[in-house]
């Protein structure tokens, strides 16, 4: 049965912004998609339709700020009672062994994420989460977990599913549940949750939800946007008791943004100071620059996710064997890490090439280090990492990183410690980490499958849309 609109619902739609006028359209086309069919809405995220609801981008090119974690606009969200975060780069202090302090905790802390801003909902509710390409999953703090005061500490406001009109949450009998058991799993009431495990022990549980979602600086809204609610969150000591309010998984299948919203091709460019804002480039506006190294398959290790075939690594133009493995761009790691067999060929080399004995007992995070009288030995050295068809010099701010050591809070002596770290086992994967990234154009081409990587002026590019 229709009815004609009364007097009052006339004269409130003549005194509506065209703003608020097209938030309302898309509430009721979007509720009355769910109405209709409220479990079969999400399409498979590899399929053609994976980018329903309007949300298909792939045809736009936009540019997103990104922060560094020091940055003011999003330092709150990690403060702790060690105070604010140095945006300083490069130096890094440390308790010496002899005082039994062991502070090497705030070197993880001191330089981690990028992060991106968001909204979720509408009205729309602001938020942050980790620029991640080693995952896909988007997930959120949320006022579900102060219902089991099991999550980490953020001191400004969560995500609160109630205030939005246009959350749904995803049933058991969805096929996503079933789709993936590893990490999707039915909870009580029939509602799907998720739990998603990362390497450094940092853990987030909740449930499967969508929602609209609002990234684009021209504040439209993408509807049905798949993510996670946190109901529990767990984070390493090292952290304090504080992280981010999220996660923003950018890898190139899955439930990432960039196959929900179709995006064809992004790129990023960290600047070695932190203050300054950094951008993500999409679509037409990504700088794909310089040759592209191809992405190693779609086996259930490797699908959706940049790794790449590393081949070997330079010293000075020295270029001994190494064995055949790949490397994973992770924007969500800090330093990169290598398997023990690769680790060794590091080591050997950086031994033949530099005439300096290795300091002893400086950091229990970065094992190699020499005294700061080394480093025009280290500035001389050419490190490059060698991917098929792609180098990846590795600058001396790239490869190093200043630890001033306390030595019974009377004086201080400083080193140079490499930032490349050594995987606890060889079954792990090589992972690319941030801090090798800087002053690195990245692009990511995810139509050619190919991730390119060319030196450049981050500082310079970050000035600049």
């Amino acid at each position: 049965m229709s009815s004609k609109p009364s007097h009052a619902v006339t004269s409130l739609a003549a005194k509506m912004t065209p703003s608020s006028f097209s938030r309302l359209l898309f509430l009721l086309l979007l509720l009355l998609q769910h109405h209709r069919n409220p479990t079969t809405a999400l399409p498979s995220p590899n399929s053609s339709n994976a980018t329903s609801n309007g949300s298909d981008l792939s045809n736009e090119g936009f540019v997103l700020p990104l922060y560094h974690k020091s940055h003011p606009k999003v330092a709150h969200y990690f403060s702790s009672t060690n105070g604010p975060i140095a945006a300083t780069t490069n130096t890094t202090t440390v308790a010496a062994a002899a005082v039994d302090v062991d502070a090497d905790g705030l070197i993880k802390f001191k330089d981690v994420e990028y992060m991106l801003e968001f909204s979720l909902g509408i009205p729309p509710m602001l938020t942050y989460g980790v620029f991640d390409t080693g995952s896909d999953l988007l997930w959120v703090q949320s006022t579900l977990c102060q219902q089991k005061k099991d999550c980490f500490k953020q001191d400004t406001a969560l995500y609160d599913p109630t205030r939005s009109q246009s959350f749904i949450r995803i049933p058991c009998d969805n096929w996503i549940c079933k789709q993936e058991p590893h990490r999707f799993f039915c909870q009580p009431y029939k509602v799907c949750g998720y739990k998603i495990q990362y390497v450094d022990s940092t853990s987030s549980t909740g449930i499967l939800a969508k929602d609209a979602l609002g990234i684009t600086v021209d504040e439209r809204l993408h509807g049905g946007i798949l993510f996670g609610a946190a109901q529990t969150d767990t984070l390493p000591s090292v952290w304090s008791g504080h992280g981010p309010p999220g996660i923003v998984g950018f890898s190139s299948k899955g439930y990432s943004i960039v196959a929900q919203l179709g995006i064809k091709s992004f790129s990023h460019c960290f600047p070695q100071d932190n203050s300054l804002v950094s951008h993500i480039r999409f679509n037409q506006k990504a700088d794909l620059l310089g040759p592209g190294a191809e992405t190693t398959g779609d086996d259930s290790v490797h699908i959706g996710k940049y790794f790449i075939s590393f081949t070997g690594m330079r010293f000075n133009g020295r270029a001994p064997q190494m064995p055949a493995t790949t490397i994973l761009v992770d924007t969500g790691t800090q330093y990169t890490h290598l398997k023990p067999s690769v680790y060794q060929v590091l080591m050997n080399g950086l031994r033949a090439e530099i005439n300096h004995k290795p300091a002893i007992g400086v950091s229990s995070t970065f094992p190699v280090c020499y005294k700061h009288d080394a480093a025009d030995d280290l500035k001389k050295l050419a490190l490059t990492f060698v991917f098929k068809e792609v180098e990846m010099p590795l600058s001396f701010q790239n490869a190093w990183t200043t630890v001033k050591m306390n030595y019974f809070f009377i004086f201080k002596k400083r080193y140079l410690c490499l930032t490349v770290l050594k995987r606890g086992n060889e079954r792990y994967n090589n992972i690319l980490g941030h801090y090798q990234m800087k002053d690195m154009n990245i692009g990511y081409d995810l139509e050619s499958e190919k991730v390119h990587l060319s030196p450049d002026n981050c500082a310079d590019r970050a000035k600049r849309l």
